[in-house]
């Protein structure tokens, strides 16, 4: 028996005294195909996962307020630099100090996230999830919420707005008017559900790839 290479193939042969009679073809293996095989596989796998980690995600609620600032007395016209100080007063510890006692944080939190035992003022603070940002060329505040309840969401927004407001007209720096209250919203931010199906998907295509490839890089059985 010997073998000889033929096209990229390994044949093996056996010779019976009138030439050589081919029996059985084997392809040699690709280090090709067997690396694009482990490639496609562990990809797969990795996007699989991580879809599916998307996938079971705690929804995440966003709410937004927009509110409209002036100089108290002023007449009419934009300032930025005004717009930039209220927006950062909106988040300024006296402000956030009476947002979180008028919504109870402290003890609401408390049960919710440490055992029923209440959590102090900065606490409170590092749990909350509050954007402050102005609208270009406008004297308009959106303040955003972000929560796991949509409801609480809705609140957390409104509630900022409502003791900054309080607060603009007891110290009277600026001239607060409520553009739009935030409502509940009905549907979350994240997970992206339709996205995580679509890279699970994904990774399910890519590891049959990968188990293709492995197939065909795989030596013919012996007849």
């Amino acid at each position: 028996m010997v073998w000889a290479l033929v096209k990229g193939e390994a044949h093996r042969v056996w010779l019976n005294g009138k030439g050589f009679l081919l029996s059985q073809t084997q392809e040699m293996k690709s280090p090709i195909t067997l690396l694009a095989g482990a490639v496609l596989l562990l990809g797969g796998i990795a996007l699989g996962l991580f879809g599916a980690l998307q996938w079971i995600r705690p929804p995440i609620f966003q709410a937004d307020t927009k509110i409209v600032v002036s100089k108290p007395g002023a007449a009419s016209g934009y300032d930025p630099l005004f717009v930039k100080t209220e927006a950062e007063r909106i988040q300024s510890p006296t402000v956030l100090t009476n947002f979180i006692a008028d919504l109870n944080l402290n003890d609401v939190w408390g049960k919710k996230y440490n055992n029923g035992q209440p959590l102090s003022d900065s606490e409170v603070e590092q749990l909350l999830k509050i954007d402050v940002r102005t609208a270009r060329n406008s004297d308009v505040i959106e303040i955003t919420a972000r929560s796991g309840d949509p409801a609480e969401a809705a609140a957390l927004a409104n509630g900022i707005a409502h003791s900054y407001r309080a607060h603009a007209a007891q110290a009277k720096v600026a001239s607060v008017n409520v553009l739009m209250s935030a409502t509940a919203p009905t549907r979350a931010i994240s997970p992206n559900r339709p996205l995580a199906i679509v890279v699970i998907a994904s990774g399910v295509i890519m590891a049959f790839g990968g188990i293709f490839c492995f197939s065909q890089s795989a030596p013919a059985s012996e007849a």
